[in-house]
Order: structure tokens, then sequence, then C-alpha cells
């Protein structure tokens, strides 16, 4: 019984090393979304307030510059959470693999030792 109790745990334990990988896949994109509502935030505050034809009116440099910063911070979040998700579901397979393969190897040594 201690043996097949052990079997469970050690899946788990494994396991709990992999608790930051699903809070980065939804922090990562989260950020990027941030970062995308900042840049519009400074285009639009560049075009608020001010008259198309003024001299005070805003710079296609400072509109682009805006849109370069929303597009950046939209990469930047998913270049951390596309291999994040592929490197979680590729460890979330191997420990279930593992913990079932350990289960098994239990159950054998269970049914020899109480022959």
């Amino acid at each position: 019984l201690a043996c097949a109790t052990s079997a469970k745990v050690a899946p788990a334990a494994m396991s709990s090393v992999t608790v930051l990988w699903p809070y980065s896949v939804t922090i990562a994109p989260l950020l990027g979304l941030l970062g995308t509502v900042s840049g519009l935030v400074t285009v639009f505050s560049g075009l608020g307030g001010t008259e198309a034809g003024s001299p005070s009116s805003p710079s296609t440099s400072n509109i682009a510059r805006g849109i370069a910063e929303a597009l950046n911070t939209t990469i930047a979040g998913l270049v951390v959470a596309v291999p994040t998700v592929i490197a979680h579901g590729y460890f979330q397979r191997k420990v279930e693999r593992f913990g079932v393969r350990m289960e098994s190897i239990m159950q054998e040594a269970l049914r020899k030792a109480y022959r």
C-alpha cells in the first residue's frame, strides 16, 4: 500500500516544478496586450487635442513610434507565450507517462511480493 501511494505522489512532486508555466502562459500575452494598449494610448494622446494641419499637429513619426511600441510588446508577449505553451504540453505529457509507468511497475512489484 505504501508503494502504491508513493507511485502517485512522485508525479505530483514532479508537476510542482512546472507550476509557474501555466502562469507565464497566461501572463505573457497579457503583458503584450498591456504594451499594445500603452502604445495605442501614446498614438491617440498625440492625436488628441490638435487639429489637422495646425503647427502642433502630431507628426507621422510620433504616430509610427506609438504603433511600433504596441506591435513590439505584442511580439514580446507572444515570443514568451508560444514556446512556454509548447514546453508545458511536452512536460505535462512526460509527467503523466512517468506516473502511469511508475504505477504499473509498482503494481507488478506488489503482485510479485504477495504471491
